[in-house]
This record gives structure tokens, sequence and C-alpha cells, in this order.
């Protein structure tokens, strides 16, 4: 072998080792972030700003949050464009629109991407539908943050990169990416302090009027019941699976109608079913997309059928289209 053919093989098995060395510690440092994910400190208390963007809106606002890993309340308010507030909780989310003098209760069924803890869990899973990747450290807000990403394996599902908090796992950056990796919508905070405690007044709303009109949703009156659904989702893509489904109701006084949780994991798609005799006549029908979100309304016999979630119109649409009734409600 040539003096030159020598060299040639060394820098090539040199090569290969630091990309072996490299993707190693990849892994390693992967493995660092899920364990900051599923071990978050015990106080997950903060404060900070953070920007949100799609397309072209943009917004500022302000959070704080109290996060004892069971249970969390937060207040975020807008201190861009129309004054407006929001408190959200275990048991669901409040809306203060006080220029209207308007308020909106909305029952949580879902946690949002401020929260990645459940990851961890399903990490198997989801590797199965995406490119899980580390893709180094950098600062976010003044302090340090791991990259990672999720890459959609197929057109079904978006995928997003996340900047993650070193120390508390907090996400400080999310894009929502199409499979072609464009930016669908974002959020990065610009400042954050961690606190303990958070003060009681940075919670509770400061956009309160008692001249209020209020609007409720989903169960504000309490009485979920949880049980087996009589409805089916005949076609959905790979992956994808009904994890909840629940019997709830508007009011008090109100009928009960159907929700349903279809998700991979990470993406999740909330299904609603009402009897059109029980809503308004001019319940939506079509399309709407709101940033990332896509909203997919249609009539089946004497129900409508709204789903809605942050992924493509495509799967949107399959799973509102493939919605069977198995039994006649009561």
């Amino acid at each position: 072998m040539t003096k030159q053919n020598n060299i040639f093989a060394t820098s090539f098995v040199l090569a290969i080792l630091l990309l072996c060395t490299s993707s190693s510690r990849a892994s390693e440092d992967l493995q660092r972030v899920l364990e900051v994910l599923e071990n978050p400190p015990q106080a997950f208390n903060f404060e900070g700003t953070f920007i949100y963007l799609a397309g072209d809106k943009k917004e500022v606002l302000k959070i704080s949050r109290i996060d004892d890993g069971d249970n969390f309340a937060e207040r975020l308010t807008a201190l861009t464009g129309n004054a407006s507030q929001v408190i959200r909780t275990n048991r669901g989310v409040w809306y203060y629109f006080p220029e209207k003098n308007e308020g909106y209760f909305h029952h949580t069924h879902e946690n949002s991407r401020f929260t990645q803890k459940s990851l961890v869990s399903n990490i198997d899973y989801l590797k199965k539908f995406y490119d899980l990747k580390y893709h180094g450290s950098s600062r976010v807000a003044g302090r340090l943050a791991d990259h990672i990403s999720f890459y959609s394996k197929d057109n079904y599902r978006y995928g997003c990169d996340l900047w993650l908090d070193s120390k508390t796992g907090l996400t400080l950056r999310s894009d929502l990416l199409t499979t072609e990796k464009s930016i669908i919508d974002s959020y990065m905070f610009v400042e954050v302090d961690f606190l303990n405690p958070v003060q009681e007044v940075e919670i509770s709303p400061s956009l309160f009027g008692e001249d209020f009109v209020w609007e409720f949703d989903d169960i504000a009156y309490g009485g979920i019941e949880k049980s087996s659904t009589n409805w089916s989702v005949l076609r959905v893509p790979d992956g994808f699976r009904i994890v909840k489904s629940i019997r709830a109701k508007a009011g008090e006084n109100d009928p009960y109608y159907e929700h349903l949780t279809v998700s991979d994991e990470l993406t999740n798609v909330s299904v609603s079913i009402h009897r059109a005799e029980d809503i308004n006549a001019s319940s939506f029908v079509g399309f709407v997309q709101i940033g990332g979100v896509n909203v997919y309304g249609r009539m089946l016999n004497d129900y409508h059928i709204k789903v809605v979630g942050e992924a493509p119109l495509k799967t949107i649409q399959m799973i509102g289209d493939s919605i069977s009734q198995s039994v006649v409600l009561n």
C-alpha cells in the first residue's frame, strides 16, 4: 500500500471513529435530557415573558406559573394587541376579555405543549413515527437549553423543535414544523425567572369585571361520566388511537355530548359529538386553520362532529370522516 493510500485509510478510520464518538455523545446527551424531563424539580414555579409567532401574527405574553408536579395554576396576560388574560389550572381554562366584558370557560381534556414529562414514558412508541434527535445546546432567555427535535416520518403529523431548559426541562422555545420542516408557529421565552413561591396575586385574574357575561363549555358544572364510547374512528393514520372517551355537558341542565381524544402520544386530536337538536342550527361545517390548529366540522345524520388538533388537515379530515356510531345514545 502506498504512503498516500495509508494516509487516506488512516483519515477514513479517524473520521469513522469521530462519527461514532459524536453519535454516542449525542445519545448520552439525549438520555440526560430525558432524565431531566422525567424527574423535574418539585418546586416548578416561574414567571416570564415569551413571544408567539404564527404567520404575520405576533404576540407578546407574560406568564406566571405554580407547579408542584401534580397540580398547576398559571396566568397568561397579553402585553400587545387587545387586552386579554387566561387562567389555566388542572380543572380548566378561564378566558377574560375585559374590552368586551366577556369571559369563557373551557374544561381541560389534555395538557399543552408546556408539559413534556409525558413524552418520556411514551418515547419508544413515539420513535415509530418520529425521528428523535439531539442537536446540542444553546442559550434561550439567558439560560442554557438543550435542543431536541421530533421530526415526523410521514405526512400525517407535524414535527417540532424544542429547546428545553437544562436544569428544569421547561420548554423555553418550541417550533411546530411541517413535514418539510417549515415553521408553522413558534413561541420563545425572552426572559424567565424561577421563583419559590410565586405569590397568589400573580396567578389570580387581574382583568376581571363583575359585569362580565360568561359562556361555559364542556363540563363546567362537573359531572364527567367516564364510559366506554358508542362511537368509533374507523380509519386513522398509523400510530393514532382513541386514548380517552368521556360524556360531558355544557351546563347543569344541558344534555350530554361525547368527547373523544385521538392521539399518537405526542399529537392530540379532539373530537366533540353533539346531537344536532341540542346545539345551534348554524354549527360550523367545513374547515378553518388558526396558527397550527386545524378545525373540521361536519354533520352525520342527526349529529354534529367537530374535530380540532395541531395536525395536518388531511389527518383532521380523515378522523372526522371516519367517525361511526355503533349504538344510538340515549
